[in-house]
């Protein structure tokens, strides 16, 4: 919907504070892509047929009932006006912004419904999120041996209540709306189903270490970014939402920018630690290979009889 002139405006006593004109008669004319359309008269008053005036500075926004914004939302070509002038028409994308796709684009999305959604999740249309299964489980049970030798560590006991710390926190969070206000809610969650620093860290470990291990399938980018706060704030199992139309609990995402949020934090205070666990994780297993490679070697040049 594009809107083709104002008004000055002045608040009446009656009805939406619409464009008026000198007579006081509220007259408002829009432009659809399919033909022209001058909306009822919500105050109550004769409609006025005049020519639409030009957008100058000094000139007030026009705010728009219920029922002509939900027009708008249909047509799905409404501009946006902001400061001194009229924003450009919203076009829509006609396909999928994904080499090779070849979908059509979602809405107003430059992607299609899936790489709409990949790109929710991850902050990129071809990211995934890692199955703790499949992708996780080996090098979650690597960090784990690791850190049963090391626990005690100071390095580890201070990761540990720094990742206890934001979950106390967030009891108490004032810092305002927003991605902060979404992280503090998982926070709280954590800690209300019993998430502890050792758990999360944990996780975060494994996620680290599948990156270490897969270098040249996986890079590390801002998928792996969000993948290392999205698995920290899965350390308890997040509850699904209760559908009333199929009677049935479909599952909960995180947002990938909550995610990515968290995931920078773990970067800039828990990285040279990550980074130094899996080049001692890399050594022990180097040092298993060799010893077994020496045993084989033994056993080839003189077989037990």
């Amino acid at each position: 919907m594009v809107v083709s002139g104002y008004q000055r405006t002045q608040r009446g006593t009656r009805g939406h504070p619409l464009s008026r004109s000198d007579t006081g008669h509220t007259d408002l004319r829009v432009s659809l892509s399919l033909g022209s359309l001058t909306p009822p008269n919500w105050a109550g008053r004769r409609r006025q047929e005049r020519e639409p005036l030009a957008f100058v500075k000094g000139y007030r926004k026009v705010k728009w009932p219920a029922r002509t914004l939900l027009l708008c939302l249909r047509s799905r070509t409404m501009t946006v006006t902001s400061g001194d002038a009229v924003a450009p028409i919203r076009e829509r994308y006609p396909d999928c912004a994904v080499k090779g796709c070849g979908m059509g684009a979602n809405g107003f999305s430059r992607y299609c419904a899936k790489h709409r959604r990949q790109f929710y999740l991850t902050r990129s249309p071809t990211g995934r999120i890692l199955r703790k299964g499949r992708d996780l489980k080996r090098y979650r049970d690597m960090a784990a041996e690791a850190l049963a030798k090391h626990r005690e560590h100071p390095a580890f006991q201070a990761a540990f209540r720094w990742l206890e710390s934001l979950m106390d926190d967030a009891d108490h969070f004032e810092g305002g709306g927003g991605v902060k206000r979404d992280l503090a809610t998982e926070f709280r969650r954590l800690r209300r189903d019993g998430a502890t620093g050792e758990a999360m860290f944990l996780r975060i470990a494994a996620v680290w270490g599948y990156a270490e291990g897969n270098r040249g399938t996986w890079p590390d980018d801002v998928v792996q970014t969000v993948n290392l706060g999205h698995h920290a704030l899965r350390t308890t199992p997040k509850p699904g939402k209760h559908s009333r139309r199929t009677d049935k609990v479909q599952p909960a995402n995180t947002k990938g920018t909550v995610s990515l949020a968290f995931g920078k934090m773990i970067r800039e205070t828990l990285g040279v630690l990550l980074m130094q666990l899996w080049e001692y994780v890399e050594r022990e297993f180097n040092r298993q290979a060799r010893i077994r490679s020496a045993i084989n070697d033994a056993l080839q040049g003189e077989p037990l009889a």
